[in-house]
């Protein structure tokens, strides 16, 4: 539960951090892949909520409900690429990964990433290089 918490107030925090401060992009894609890591281990082996909008009696089953509920799914996705798009195109690229990972002969030394754990608490330690103290509860 504890995690549940700090993940709903660590996105909460990031909202008006964004709201109050110009980041530049690459600080906005950080704080994003550190909240969605915080997400994540905050709902693996949770039992998900049901798609509320599916049951033809849910005032969730409304059009302009529904309309809400797919945009925000969309945004989801579309910050997602977005995120990534602007990570990997201001990494350097890093030849000397492309053995591990068995790159082709012509590899560039460029790798995109679509996914980084940063673990639980990264989001924490973001906030907090941007001035936000955000103590986790439980700690």
């Amino acid at each position: 539960m504890n995690s549940l918490m700090n993940a709903t107030r660590a996105a909460k925090a990031v909202t008006r951090l964004l709201a109050d401060k110009d980041l530049s992009p690459q600080e906005v894609a950080w704080v994003a892949v550190a909240l969605e890591s915080a997400f994540d281990w905050a709902t693996t082996g949770k039992e998900r909520l049901p798609y509320l909008a599916d049951s033809p009696d849910s005032p969730f089953a409304k059009p302009e409900v529904r309309l809400y509920l797919e945009m925000s799914l969309a945004r989801e996705f579309i910050a997602h690429r977005l995120v990534y798009h602007v990570l990997n195109e201001s990494s350097s690229p890093e030849p000397e990964m492309c053995e591990e990972i068995e790159c082709p002969a012509d590899c560039s030394g460029r790798h995109e990433f679509d996914h980084i754990d940063c673990g639980p608490d990264e989001i924490f330690d973001a906030l907090a290089r941007h001035g936000v103290e955000l103590p986790e509860e439980g700690s």
